[in-house]
């Protein structure tokens, strides 16, 4: 239940109450219309680690957005 790569990772935006599902993957495979998300992305680097339930902070230049794992799923 960890986030690392291949992870699919269902978040939800704490305050906005709105989820997305993502799968973190190696750059060249990287695909935002399939919600394949680079590991080198700032919200993966903030996310990656962490594990199902955590809430993580993660900065952004308008301040900071606490994000919810909801589910991790690994191949």
């Amino acid at each position: 239940t960890v986030v690392r790569i291949n992870s699919h990772v269902l978040i939800e935006d704490v305050k906005a109450q709105k989820q997305m599902k993502i799968q973190i993957v190696l750059p060249s495979q990287a695909n935002l219309k399939e919600n394949k998300i680079s590991i080198l992305a700032p919200l993966c680097v903030a996310i990656i680690g962490f594990k199902e339930n955590d809430e993580v902070e993660w900065q952004l230049p308008s301040g900071i957005k606490t994000l919810k794992i909801i589910t991790v799923t690994n191949p």
